[in-house]
């Protein structure tokens, strides 16, 4: 799962609120097998910082200057 975080790309014509939902879904799976792994509950906002750069990395040229003008720290921003 950390892989696809790291692999997180909009698609050529995916809409901005299907990559989010797929994000949001991907951090889903994430809080579950962290949860299930009994890891510390700290170690999620270390994967959120990740999925939130990440998720901007991924997102189309022109919506991603939009984005990191307004400097979002979460995914849910």
């Amino acid at each position: 799962l950390m892989i696809e975080i790291t692999k997180l790309s909009q698609g050529e014509k995916e809409k901005i609120r299907d990559y989010h939902a797929r994000v949001l879904e991907l951090r889903r799976k994430l809080d579950a097998h962290i949860r299930k792994e009994g890891l510390a509950d700290g170690l999620m906002n270390g994967v959120d910082n990740l999925l939130c750069k990440h998720f901007i990395l991924g997102m189309k040229p022109e919506i991603r200057q939009r984005v990191k003008y307004d400097r979002p720290a979460t995914i849910e921003q």
